[in-house]
């Protein structure tokens, strides 16, 4: 009996040990991770031209007219390179209340993705990341309030692999209707996903 105290007692303080590890707090780039939960990750925010020109539908909201200066914004989901996980849901914001056309797709990739065309232009990656985009949301901007607007779209657990030797994925937007923005507006784009 005392045997079988002893070992009951050494199997809940490993389980004890197990689950503090399993807690333990890594700080990456811009964000906590805890192990094995749901984390909310932001990019950083991109402030498009300061011009009020219409998109068309197709067409690149990015920080610069000019295809070599547009920037992909960086999201640092992974905790390590090479870490994997599920993405869960997106939300997208922007400085604006108008919730006027405003519908845009989300391109995620693996790998910075360089450009065609500046904002304005048609959404056109130029250096072939076919096989780095994990994919595309489509979201529509619903939600109006007076220092800005915001939309969100839950994911079906979409898997995704960070590259190996980076701590970032990267995203882009298409806008998916004929929004009228204003001058320098800010986006910015925040996943939620599983590791």
């Amino acid at each position: 009996m005392k045997k079988i105290t002893m070992l009951a007692g050494a199997l809940l303080a490993g389980l004890c040990a197990y689950n503090a590890e399993a807690q333990t707090q890594t700080a990456v780039g811009r964000a906590a991770f805890v192990a094995n939960t749901d984390v909310q990750v932001s990019g950083a925010p991109i402030t498009r031209p300061a011009n009020t020109t219409a998109y068309a539908v197709g067409q690149l909201v990015a920080n610069d007219t000019v295809a070599a200066n547009v920037a992909p914004i960086p999201i640092a989901i992974c905790r390590a390179s090479g870490d994997v996980g599920l993405l869960k849901g997106l939300r997208v914001e922007k400085s604006s209340p108008n919730i006027t056309n405003a519908s845009f797709r989300i391109h995620l990739f693996r790998i910075a993705p360089t450009m065609t065309n500046g904002d304005g232009g048609v959404y056109l990656p130029a250096n072939g990341r076919a096989s780095a985009e994990i994919g595309y949301f489509d979201v529509t901007m619903d939600l109006a309030y007076g220092d800005g607007a915001k939309g969100t779209v839950a994911i079906s657990e979409r898997g995704y692999t960070c590259p190996p030797t980076a701590a970032n994925l990267y995203a882009l937007i298409e806008a998916r209707g004929a929004y009228t923005p204003v001058s320098g507006e800010v986006f910015n784009v925040a996943f939620e996903a599983r590791h």
